[in-house]
């Protein structure tokens, strides 16, 4: 059995967040190591992700500072979101999920993530008035934005995160295109933020811990 340290340390907080876009980081740089250790991919392409790696790393700041800014704009929705739904595709289902996982454990009303087809076959059926939805695109997406023009009406707010340039006020634009596959190291940031900040603006305090025996009792994690 081989074990992969992803270098994060351990988190002292109750909901960890470094694990995930450390993960991701790792599996990239495997697939990568192993795709050129097989000459599947070329000494040029392989410093061309490293190169495009650096640069996504070093556009977080920028995120951040946007990510709050969108937050400040959108306090009041966030703060009366009763329900949150989040939808992506291909690569950034796993942004959805984690979306879901982290709305979930913090700001403690049901949330869910799903794949952009999926809630088209049947889970858009439960949305109402008091539902707010992010819809999640690295680059302009066709399918992502009729969903989201068709649900605006029906639900509180439909906000879209997107690597591209086009703002607008329910936008959240990071300006950073980048290849799919590697989308989720950028748009997973908001994601966490925005899960944090709501449950502040809910007067959730994250300090305080509940089912605090959960773990011992249960023995759920080793």
């Amino acid at each position: 059995m081989a074990f992969l340290d992803i270098n994060t340390g351990i988190e002292s907080v109750g909901f960890v967040t470094r694990g995930f876009s450390a993960t991701v980081l790792n599996l990239l740089l495997m697939a990568l190591m192993i795709a050129r250790s097989q000459g599947k991919t070329s000494e040029a392409e392989e410093q061309h992700y490293l190169v495009e790696l650096e640069r996504l790393a070093a556009a977080i700041p920028d995120v951040i500072a946007r990510t709050s800014r969108f937050i400040e704009r959108h306090g009041e929705t966030l703060r009366g979101g009763e329900r949150f739904v989040a939808t992506g595709y291909g690569a950034l289902v796993g942004v959805a999920k984690e979306f879901e996982t982290k709305f979930t454990e913090t700001v403690r009303v049901p949330s869910s993530g799903f794949e952009l087809e999926a809630y088209m076959h049947g889970p858009y059926l439960e949305a109402n008035a008091r539902h707010v939805m992010l819809f999640i695109e690295d680059a302009p997406d066709i399918r992502t934005r009729a969903l989201r023009d068709y649900m605006a009406p029906s639900i509180a707010r439909a906000f879209t995160l997107t690597l591209s340039d086009e703002e607008n006020a329910h936008t959240l634009a990071l300006n950073c295109p980048c290849e799919h596959h590697l989308a989720p190291l950028l748009l997973i940031v908001p994601v966490q933020m925005l899960a944090w900040h709501t449950a502040g603006l809910k007067g959730i305090d994250l300090a305080k811990r509940i089912f605090d025996d959960f773990d011992r009792v249960l023995k759920s994690k080793i």
